[in-house]
């Protein structure tokens, strides 16, 4: 029986899902049996939304977040949560401003764990937010080290003006993006809520791959004269859930 496009899209995230490493088009059309040029075409197709990730240099295909944070919620992530949460209370009482982990869902940024202050003025986050990804310290980290072909669909689209700050320009969204990138960082004031400014760091995989978000988020005058302080907890924090973040990565593989 003639294979649908469901049935080959089926085989083909089945494969990846099992891969032990990173697979070639040439060796995902042999071991799938999908021919090359339809392999290709499911393949970025599922890439646009997040269910598979194909290395920039390498061009090799591995199964994406979307599928992993569907399929190992009851595993990867409340393990990785439960590590993430110590990590979290502590960051958010060295700053006294909300702290936040959120990860790429198709081009849009998802909240998957949030923590606030006791602080009568606070940035509200909460698990299930959902927000732009051209906008703000949170989300442009998840832009800048998104797959490219993310990128690249988002940096090209109009955008709506979300906030006072909100940077709407094609060019100059991609030199924020070049420098976020280049940096590590990413920092903005006014972006994505108005009177609020917010520092982030992307989280990657053992393999450099975009996983998550991690940062924080309160009111602007807060970050005035204590930027420098505030990355160097947020490096430090992001330090421990890297290594807690591999470490389950490789369990689960």
């Amino acid at each position: 029986m003639e294979m649908t496009t469901i049935d080959k899209t089926v085989a083909l995230m089945e494969l990846l899902a099992v891969s032990k490493s990173d697979m070639s088009i040439r060796e995902i059309e042999k071991e799938s049996k999908v021919p090359r040029s339809t392999a290709h075409r499911i393949l970025q197709s599922l890439q646009k939304h997040n269910w598979v990730a194909q290395d920039a240099e390498t061009e090799r295909y591995r199964i994406g977040l979307r599928f992993l944070f569907l399929y190992n919620t009851d595993s990867f992530y409340r393990h990785f949560l439960d590590t993430a949460r110590p990590v979290i209370d502590g960051l958010v009482a060295a700053t006294g401003q909300t702290a936040l982990i959120s990860v790429l869902d198709g081009d849009e940024g998802y909240c998957i764990y949030a923590k606030t202050p006791s602080a009568l003025l606070q940035y509200a986050a909460y698990p299930g937010m959902r927000f732009p990804i051209y906008a703000g310290a949170t989300g442009k980290i998840l832009l800048a080290f998104a797959p490219e072909c993310v990128r690249e669909k988002v940096l090209a689209e109009s955008k709506v003006r979300v906030a006072p700050n909100t940077v709407v320009d094609e060019e100059r969204l991609r030199a924020d993006v070049a420098k976020i990138r280049r940096d590590g960082y990413a920092f903005s004031t006014k972006e994505l809520q108005d009177q609020t400014s917010g520092v982030s760091v992307p989280l990657l995989g053992p393999r450099g791959e975009l996983v998550a978000q991690f940062g924080i988020a309160g009111p602007a005058a807060n970050f005035e004269g204590r930027f420098e302080a505030f990355l160097a907890e947020i490096k430090k924090a992001a330090a421990r859930l890297t290594e807690a973040l591999c470490t389950e990565r490789g369990a689960d593989a």
